[in-house]
């Protein structure tokens, strides 16, 4: 896990509406592999929040292709906005910056 900074500045964050926003340590799992090109079946699962999907991607031959899932929070609270204090609820899918689920 690598810990990053947030930059966004102090007004923004008394603005937004991001859970996420605010100082405090973010973390991003990175790994990088090298596959061939085709059709790939992948697990990605989250134990502690009782939280797993398989996606299907397409890896093209010879391009380096980056997969991203952004988490999608659960809804709690009186106003019902989505915290990640209320743990995550799904995770939107990205390759190489096209959301594909």
């Amino acid at each position: 896990l690598n810990p990053l900074e947030d930059t966004i500045s102090k007004t923004d964050i008394e603005r937004s509406e991001d859970p996420e926003a605010g100082s405090g340590v973010k973390y991003m799992v990175e790994k990088r592999l090298r596959l061939k090109g085709g059709e790939k079946n992948l697990f990605f699962g989250l134990p502690e929040e009782e939280y797993c999907t398989d996606i299907r991607i397409r890896v093209l031959e010879g391009k380096e292709n980056s997969l991203e899932f952004k988490p999608v929070y659960r809804k709690g609270g009186t106003r019902h906005i989505r915290n990640f204090k209320y743990g995550i609820e799904d995770f939107e899918v990205f390759l190489s910056g096209n959301q594909i689920q």
